[in-house]
């Protein structure tokens, strides 16, 4: 609240929160415009603790940029310059930005959508920041669920770019992981598009390398709960592959939970065939979690 010194502002956080039929809990994170705030990091997490009951991770931004970010990432626009004038904010009152997304896109007619190899690097420098994460995000969402994407020469293999960016912000960004998954979620229902069912397999697959990556970083259940959506209605040999690989990952005593997680994804007739058909190194791993 502007001149509200040394206050933060309880009822417009609690008014936002029922107006969207949220609770704290709900949300991934807390974006503080503030990057030279002293002590913020630490003082946010017991106000929303105190106040609400729960404390979401916080994240603190430069203020200007924060203004930039949400302006541009709104915009719909590929590039636009932005002009951001305040009294004062990071010690700074004027801020002047070219947010150019273009730069990280091919911008010939036959594959406008498409990364260029040489923008990656930019691209990854970009989601440092959790805002610019969610926003990079929201944008290969909108290519991935357009038809017309995919019969870009390249689409199929700007795809498995994304698959890697995502899995980049997931790496970086705890607080986001489940928009990751959401975003990976996506991927593999639209591998069903007619385009591109003849690669359909290798887009899945490239989907389920990704996800064992999350669980690398210990986003275990929410993963294995969406595998066993798909269990009975994918490939079982990518299910074989992607049981196998998690379980060498994991080493025993395995809690409960994960235990009870894992079984429910083993738990149709059809996973449990393509498992016994395996190699000698599959049954084993399996052979090894279920004595455990």
């Amino acid at each position: 609240i502007k001149f509200a010194n040394g206050q933060l502002p309880r009822q417009a956080i609690a008014f936002c929160l029922g107006r969207a039929g949220l609770d704290v809990r709900d949300l991934d994170a807390v974006v503080f415009a503030g990057a030279t705030y002293e002590r913020f990091d630490e003082i946010l997490p017991g106000y929303f603790a105190f106040q609400f009951g729960h404390a979401p991770p916080v994240f603190l931004v430069d203020h200007h940029a924060s203004h930039a970010a949400s302006t541009y990432f709104a915009s719909g626009w590929d590039e636009a310059l932005v002009l951001t004038m305040d009294f004062s904010g990071d010690r700074k009152a004027t801020r002047v930005a070219f947010h150019d997304l273009r730069n990280c896109l091919a911008v010939t007619s036959s594959a406008k959508y498409l990364l260029r190899p040489e923008a990656r690097d930019r691209v990854l420098r970009a989601i440092e920041s959790p805002v610019a994460a969610m926003g990079v995000l929201e944008w290969m969402t909108s290519h991935v669920t357009n038809s017309e994407f995919y019969e870009l020469e390249n689409g199929v293999s700007c795809t498995s770019t994304y698959i890697r960016i995502a899995s980049a912000v997931a790496k970086r960004h705890a607080a986001i992981r489940q928009r990751v998954l959401d975003f990976f979620v996506t991927v593999f229902d639209e591998s069903a598009n007619e385009t591109i069912r003849t690669v359909a397999v290798k887009v899945k697959e490239t989907v389920l390398d990704a996800l064992i990556r999350l669980i690398a970083v210990g986003f275990v259940l929410p993963v294995l709960h969406v595998v066993h959506r798909w269990a009975a209605r994918t490939d079982q040999s990518l299910i074989r592959y992607f049981l196998t690989s998690v379980l060498t990952l994991a080493d025993p005593p395995y809690s409960p939970a994960f235990t009870r997680a894992l079984l429910r994804v083993m738990d149709s007739d059809n996973t449990v065939t393509a498992l016994l058909n395996g190699d000698d190194d599959c049954r084993e791993i399996i052979d090894a979690f279920l004595r455990a």
